[in-house]
């Protein structure tokens, strides 16, 4: 879960941009996380493996909700950072070195 989580923040964070992620979504899976984390803290009396993973969850759902603001403000679009066209990526032939590209 915190791989995931990192994985998308730092990709917003250098695209300066959340796509297409829904702050609905977002704010749902905060809400699931945090009735389970009183769950397990009422009901399983606070097992220390369990909350440790909840908590991620809900620091992971408010760092991309914070994204989501931030990203979403107007004029911050104009700092939008595009990936390159497809035909400017380069290509396996390029990398590894072998193929017509290489020569």
């Amino acid at each position: 879960i915190l791989v995931s989580f990192t994985a998308q923040a730092s990709r917003n964070a250098r695209r300066r941009s959340t796509g297409q992620l829904s702050a609905g979504t977002v704010q749902l899976r905060l809400f699931g996380s945090t009735v389970r984390l009183i769950t397990t803290i009422t009901q399983l009396g606070g097992e220390l493996p369990v909350l440790i993973n909840h908590v991620i969850g809900i620091a992971g759902c408010l760092t991309l909700l914070s994204q989501i603001w931030w990203f979403g403000r107007p004029g911050a679009a104009a700092a939008t950072v595009e990936p390159p066209p497809l035909a400017e990526l380069p290509t396996v032939s390029d990398v590894v070195g072998i193929g017509p590209a290489a020569a």
